[in-house]
């Protein structure tokens, strides 16, 4: 490919890289961008913690704080021939929690760069790559513990794709591969491929395939987390304690993703946008019940039930998704959506899993929504939205509607000043639950916050 690229410049303005002057540098020079965020917040947090005698549950109410904040710089430039562009990214940031569950402190630094090339006809090839680096600090809490509890590991990725004009403004095949290295599963080659057809100035059809990887994170390798408590029973005089251990499987979870659609513009007022996927799940993050060992917790003896993270599991979903854009007028627009879509899972060779079964109903069938966004006089913006989620049968969630509200004045072309009403149906209600750890589901209440936006 390189070489291909070569032979292909021999045609283009080559722009030197040495005696720069002052006009020159700031004609290169596109954009610089630099972002900066601090915050500190404490909330309450309430944990119900195994123990290893009655009730086997212990409510511990404490008030937690996370405070933290991170750096952004972005350069923007064009690249060494004519039509080209380059940026390099470069981000810092720093978060610490004191919680219940641990104390923890992680410092992330990352790196980006990216270059767009247009030196072989019709094509538009665009590379990169960068570097993460995580550290982490985590302190020993009653409940959980992290081995080792510190860490400080990397992520390294590259990647090229080539976007063709096979018949230009009609039909563009893209493709791509992006690779990953990281200490957990080693390296992760992640291609894509996608076609779009512009049939007719009214309608547009495409397909993807595309294969995407999920490293695993610090819990999954290193965790040991006791969740629960099973009281005495006949069959076993002794309490059972269930505790989760992370395990380094060396395999990342991996999806294939198939992807179809149509777009089409009924009307200059009215446009549809159709998709169908279908996704195939492989080794999905599984618990395994490991052989029942006796144990101590709490100056107690116990029988240990311990649940190892692997990757055990495989699943495949499919649905569609659709929206319909009405424009009555300039100043608004209009838009409707839904999706469905269902989850299926299984467990590879008939191993042991005691929570992926669950999963199946933990993401909802249907959403329904409506979003509008219209322009008001004296550069006011009305912006409400409308949704309906299926429920969560498996975690015990039901279904809810909901809406949201945001009035908005642009002062000027760098000022923005919203008012948002959010929640503003039912009140409090509950939208998710987890039990992988034992504390009460929270619910979002009705709430209204200002907002305040300036570009500089």
């Amino acid at each position: 490919l390189l070489s291909d690229i070569r032979g292909h410049t021999t045609s283009r303005t080559h722009r030197p890289l040495t005696r720069i002057d002052s006009k020159t540098a700031r004609n290169i020079i596109s954009l610089i961008s630099v972002f900066r965020e601090r915050y500190s917040f404490n909330f309450s947090d309430t944990l119900f913690q195994p123990q290893a005698t009655s009730p086997f549950t212990q409510e511990k109410n404490q008030w937690s704080n996370a405070r933290g904040g991170n750096f952004l710089t972005r350069l923007e430039t064009e690249g060494f021939e004519e039509g080209d562009k380059a940026s390099i990214q470069f981000f810092f940031d720093r978060a610490s929690r004191d919680e219940q569950l641990a104390r923890a402190g992680v410092n992330t630094w990352d790196i980006d760069t990216q270059y767009e090339y247009h030196g072989v006809e019709r094509n538009t090839i665009i590379f990169g790559g960068g570097v993460r680096t995580i550290s982490d600090s985590v302190g020993v809490r009653e409940l959980v513990v992290l081995m080792p509890d510190e860490r400080t590991y990397s992520l390294v990725n590259g990647f090229i794709q080539d976007e063709i004009e096979i018949i230009p403004n009609e039909l563009t095949l893209t493709s791509g591969i992006k690779f990953e290295h990281n200490e957990f599963t080693g390296p992760v080659w992640q291609p894509s491929i996608r076609a779009n057809w512009r049939a007719s100035p009214e309608l547009a059809l495409w397909g993807a395939i595309s294969r995407a990887s999920r490293i695993p994170s610090r819990v999954s390798n290193d965790i040991r987390l006791p969740i629960g408590v099973v009281p005495p029973s006949e069959q076993v005089p002794l309490p059972t304690l269930l505790q989760v251990n992370g395990s380094r499987s060396g395999k990342p979870e991996t999806v294939t993703s198939y992807e179809a659609g149509v777009r089409r513009e009924l009307t200059e007022s009215v446009r549809i946008d159709s998709t169908a996927f279908f996704s195939d799940y492989s080794r999905l993050e599984t618990y395994d019940a490991q052989v029942p060992q006796l144990s101590e917790f709490q100056g107690i003896p116990v029988v240990l039930q311990t649940f190892d993270i692997a990757a055990s599991g495989k699943a495949y979903s499919f649905g569609v998704e659709n929206l319909l854009e009405v424009t009555p007028a300039a100043n608004a627009r209009i838009q409707f959506w839904n999706s469905y879509q269902v989850l299926n899972t299984r467990i590879i060779n008939g191993q042991t899993e005691a929570f992926l079964r669950g999963e199946e109903h933990r993401i909802p069938t249907t959403q329904l929504g409506a979003r509008g966004q219209f322009d008001l006089p004296w550069s006011l913006e009305l912006n409400p939205m409308l949704r309906f989620v299926d429920s969560l049968s498996s975690i015990d969630v039901g279904s809810y509607y909901e809406a949201d509200l945001q009035l908005a004045w642009k002062a000027t072309d760098n000022l923005r000043l919203a008012l948002n009403y959010t929640n503003a149906i039912r009140g409090q209600h509950q939208e998710y639950r987890t039990d992988y750890v034992t504390r009460p589901a929270s619910k979002l209440e009705s709430s209204v916050f200002l907002n305040l936006m300036y570009k500089f």
